[in-house]
C-alpha cells in the first residue's frame, strides 16, 4: 500500500483527530489571509486617499518686507477718504503660474485665486434668489437691511477650477458644462443648487455687478454690471458652513480674474490673492518648495507655505492599522505555529509504535515522513479552502474594526493636524477651513477616503496558503525529528 493512501485512510479514520487539525489550520489561515487582506486594503486606502488629496503648496505676495509695499490715497467722489496699502512687487499671475511649472518638476497643476463679493442679477436688472439654509441669524438680518449687500454672493477668480482647493479635494464636484480656465472670458460655474433655485443652465446668462453700498460720485453698481454665462455647473459633494447664508457654497459663483475686476474695478490691479499649486507625490513636496522658493524668492516678492497635513490626518489612520494587523497576525502565526507543532509532536508519538514496525518491514524514513505530511496537507487543503469565504467576511470586521481603533488613537494623539497653506486641518472641529480669505468655506471632512474595501483575492489567496503549507512543512518536518533519530529497534523496545 503506497504512502499516499495510507495518509488518505488516516484521516478518514482518525476524524476527532483530524477535526482538531482542521480548526487549527482553518483559524492560522482565516488570520493570514485576513490580515494580508486587510493590508492590501490599507495600502490601496491609502494610494487613493494621496491621489485624491495630493499635496499642495501656496504661493503668496510677502507681507513681512515694509519695502514691498506702500501707503496710497484712496479717492472717493473727488475726496481722499484715507490711505491703503499697495504691494509694489511682482503681481501673482497666470504666468507666474505656467512660469514655475515649466521650471520645477513634480507639479502637476495650479489655481490662482483671489476672492471679492458681487450681485447677481438677470438680464434686465431683477434680482436672482440666493439659496437659504433656511436658518435666519442675525447677521443676515443685519445684510439683508444694509441695501444690496445682503444679495452680495461670493465672486472668486479663478485660473483653472480644477485646481481649486474645494475641487481638487473632492468637495465640489463638477457634472455639466466645463471648468472656468484664466481664458474662459465672460464663462463662470454656479451651483447645482443656485442654477435650479434661478432656472439656470449652462449657456444661460445673467449679470454681475458690486454690491451699491461702494457707490461714489466717480463709479455707481449700474457701472459695474456684466454680463456672464454659466459654463459649468457644480454639486457640493461635502457638507459645508459660511458666516453667512448668502455666501454659502451653493451661491459661490467662478469666474476669471477679467470678469471679477469689471465687477470690482477698483480692485483689478490687485492681482490674485495667492497660487496654489498641486504635486504629484505629496511625498516628494518638500524638495518641490526648495526649488520653487530658489526660482522665485530671489526677488524677495512671494513666501511660499506648504501643507500635506491633510493627507497625513488622513492617512495616519491607515498607516496605524496597517502596524496594527501586521503584529496581530505575527501574534496569530507564531501562537497558530506552537500550537500545530505540539499537536503534530503529539499525533507523532501516539504513532511511534506504528513508527516503528513500518521501519522494520524496510519502509524509509522518508516515506514515513511523506505520509505524515499528506496526512497535514490534505487537512490543511480543506481548511485553507474553507478559510476562503470565512476569511472574506472576517476581513472586513477586522478592517472596519482596526480602523475605527486607529483612528480613535490618531483622534487622542493628535495627529496627523497640518497647518499653513490654502486648506488647513482644524484640530478643535475636525473639519478642513479655507483660510485664504473671509469668504472661506468650512467643509465636513469626507470620512469616505479612509473607507476600506476588503476583499480576498487569489494574490492574497496565494501567500496565505503559500505561508501556510510552509509552516505546515516544517512543523512535521520538526515533530518527526524523534523518528529520524531513532532505529527501529530503539522505537519498538521503548514502547515495549
Amino acid at each position: 500500500m503506497s504512502f499516499a493512501k495510507r495518509a488518505v485512510l488516516y484521516v478518514a479514520r482518525k476524524r476527532g483527530k483530524t477535526l482538531t487539525l482542521f480548526l487549527i489550520l482553518l483559524v492560522i489561515a482565516t488570520a493570514a489571509l485576513s490580515g494580508i487582506a486587510v493590508r492590501d486594503a490599507a495600502a490601496t486606502a491609502q494610494l487613493n486617499v494621496r491621489e485624491a488629496l495630493g499635496g499642495t503648496f501656496t504661493l503668496r505676495q510677502n507681507m513681512d518686507d515694509p519695502s514691498k509695499w506702500e501707503s496710497r490715497e484712496m479717492n472717493v467722489g473727488g475726496v481722499v477718504a484715507g490711505t491703503q496699502q499697495v504691494f509694489t512687487g511682482e503681481r501673482i499671475t497666470n504666468d507666474l503660474g505656467e512660469r514655475i511649472m515649466g521650471e520645477v518638476d513634480g507639479i502637476k497643476g495650479f489655481d490662482a485665486s483671489w476672492s471679492n463679493a458681487g450681485v447677481p442679477q438677470t438680464l434686465d436688472g431683477e434680482f436672482l434668489e440666493l439659496v437659504s439654509d433656511g436658518e435666519d441669524d442675525l447677521e443676515d438680518a443685519f445684510l439683508q437691511s444694509y441695501g444690496d449687500f445682503g444679495k452680495t454672493v461670493p465672486l472668486t477668480a479663478s485660473t483653472d477650477t480644477r485646481f481649486d482647493a474645494y475641487f481638487a479635494k473632492g468637495y465640489l464636484e463638477l457634472i455639466e458644462g466645463e471648468p472656468v480656465r484664466h481664458d474662459s472670458g465672460d464663462g463662470v460655474l454656479v451651483s447645482e443648487r443656485f442654477a435650479e433655485l434661478n432656472g439656470l443652465s449652462v449657456g444661460d446668462a445673467f449679470t454681475l455687478k458690486q454690491s451699491s453700498v461702494y457707490d461714489s460720485d466717480e463709479l455707481k453698481d449700474t457701472d459695474t454690471v456684466t454680463e456672464v454665462r454659466v459654463q459649468g455647473i457644480f454639486r457640493e459633494v461635502a457638507e459645508s458652513t459660511a458666516g453667512f447664508s448668502g455666501w454659502s457654497a451653493s451661491n459661490t459663483v467662478y469666474c476669471t480674474y477679467d470678469t471679477l475686476a469689471s465687477v470690482r474695478p477698483t480692485h483689478k490691479d490687485d492681482g490674485f490673492d495667492q497660487i496654489t499649486f498641486h504635486v504629484d507625490d505629496p511625498g516628494d513636496l518638500g524638495r518641490i518648495v526648495e526649488d520653487v522658493e530658489a526660482s522665485c524668492n530671489g526677488s524677495g516678492d512671494f513666501t511660499v507655505s506648504f501643507d500635506n497635513g491633510e493627507v497625513e490626518s488622513v492617512t495616519a489612520p491607515l498607516e496605524n492599522m496597517d502596524r496594527l494587523v501586521l503584529w496581530l497576525v505575527v501574534g496569530v502565526l507564531v501562537c497558530g505555529a506552537a500550537v500545530l507543532a505540539l499537536v503534530l509532536t503529539a499525533r507523532v508519538r501516539d504513532r511511534m509504535h506504528e513508527s516503528g514496525v513500518l521501519l522494520s518491514l524496510g519502509v524509509p524514513r522518508g516515506l514515513i515522513v511523506g505520509q505524515y505530511l499528506v496526512e497535514a496537507v490534505l487537512v490543511a487543503a480543506l481548511a485553507f479552502a474553507a478559510s476562503v469565504p470565512l476569511g472574506s467576511v472576517a476581513a472586513q470586521g477586522l478592517g472596519d474594526g482596526l480602523l475605527e481603533y486607529a483612528s480613535e488613537q490618531v483622534a487622542n494623539g493628535g495627529e496627523g493636524s497640518g497647518g499653513g497653506g490654502s486648506v488647513r486641518s482644524d484640530g478643535a472641529t475636525g473639519m478642513t477651513v479655507a483660510d485664504s480669505s473671509s469668504f472661506g468655506l468650512d467643509f465636513e471632512p469626507n470620512e469616505s477616503l479612509t473607507d476600506i474595501q476588503v476583499l480576498v483575492d487569489g494574490r492574497s489567496a496565494v501567500i496565505a496558503f503559500g505561508a501556510g503549507l510552509a509552516l505546515v512543512t516544517a512543523a512535521v518536518v520538526c515533530s518527526s525529528v524523534p523518528l529520524l533519530r531513532r532505529s527501529p529497534k530503539e522505537i519498538l523496545g521503548t514502547m515495549s
